[in-house]
């Protein structure tokens, strides 16, 4: 998924925050990495270790018309489904 440019873009407009993709299609693996690294004393710290590990590919900004799409979304959704609770 990390990959995939549109999850990545519909990822950014739900969250409404910026969503940055790796060079790496195995980001689980290359998570074990670092925390092995930074166990085993490789790097001193997460930061470190993923400063000298991590690729970064490409930066997807939210589009703020699509959040505010998605917030009215789901502020509607949330209403009706607190409504249905109460049945």
């Amino acid at each position: 998924m990390s990959n995939n440019n549109l999850w990545l873009e519909i990822l950014a407009n739900v969250t409404g925050k910026k969503v940055v993709s790796t060079s790496f299609y195995e980001g689980t693996s290359v998570g074990c990495v670092i925390c092995a690294a930074v166990g085993t004393g490789i790097y001193k710290d997460f930061k470190e270790a993923v400063k000298e590990i991590v690729n970064y590919k490409k930066e997807i900004k939210p589009d703020d018309k699509t959040v505010e799409i998605y917030n009215k979304t789901f502020n509607s959704w949330k209403e009706w489904y607190d409504r249905l609770g109460e049945l």
